[in-house]
């Protein structure tokens, strides 16, 4: 039971984001090609192709 009081801490937002930058978690690929400029505008059909004149 003791264990259950730790819950009630309270974090300053400063403390917040410090332990935000150091637990990140790069995930790494696929997810950066998926994230990419380029494939978000494949996939969500905002391609344009000129065609040739």
């Amino acid at each position: 039971m003791g264990n259950l009081g730790a819950l009630e801490v309270d974090f300053t937002a400063d403390q917040l984001a410090r332990l935000n930058k150091v637990s990140a978690i790069d995930l790494g690929y696929p997810h950066d090609l998926l994230a990419s400029d380029h494939i978000r505008t494949v996939t969500a059909g905002d391609l344009k192709i000129e065609t040739r004149r």
